[in-house]
């Protein structure tokens, strides 16, 4: 599986979260910890759950456009898939896509 490190700062109003992944990639988010509304995309989408039950982990940016890691544990296998950002707003469950941050245009997506 290889070797993973996350770093997790508090910095004023904000938690960040950063590190290499098993598979070498970096990653990172920045998440408001006092008002999550204040959250932007892609960050806001960390933490929130997708109708798969899979859960948005972290943020990763490939050829300089931001994807989120989406993975899903079942017993001791865990599916990870790498999903952009317009995909992850339409496949949220609808508990957490309130308070507008995830509205996205369908010209956008891939």
């Amino acid at each position: 599986r290889g070797h993973a490190i996350s770093v997790v700062r508090l910095k004023g109003d904000f938690v960040i979260i950063e590190g290499d992944m098993n598979d070498g990639k970096s990653h990172r988010c920045c998440l408001n910890r006092r008002d999550m509304s204040k959250d932007v995309l892609p960050h806001a989408l960390v933490g929130r759950q997708m109708i798969s039950n899979a859960w948005v982990k972290t943020v990763v940016i490939e050829n300089n456009t931001p994807k989120v890691i989406v993975a899903l544990g079942s017993g001791y296998i865990v599916a990870v898939e790498t999903m952009s950002v317009q995909k992850a707003c339409m496949r949220l469950k609808s508990e957490y896509c309130l308070g507008g941050n995830f509205c996205i245009k369908l010209h956008d997506v891939e």
